[in-house]
């Protein structure tokens, strides 16, 4: 090895680590918005009535995913 490659390798393994702790978040960020989504698909077959309130859900979630990307 050369005289700085380690530190190099440990600067790498941080990053990684950054790296995969966002995808991580993102992930539970996604799991979460999908099941919110299926919640709202399923009370949307269970009571047509209540359609608007499901649509201002649905618009909140889509403010969420606009404010992640």
């Amino acid at each position: 090895m050369r005289r700085y490659d380690h530190t190099r390798i440990i600067a790498f393994t941080k990053n990684l680590n950054r790296l995969l702790a966002l995808l991580e978040e993102r992930t539970k960020i996604d799991k979460n918005l999908k099941e919110k989504i299926a919640s709202l698909s399923k009370r949307m077959g269970e009571a047509p009535s209540a359609f608007h309130q499901i649509k201002k859900e649905l618009a909140a979630i889509a403010d969420e995913i606009q404010e992640t990307i």
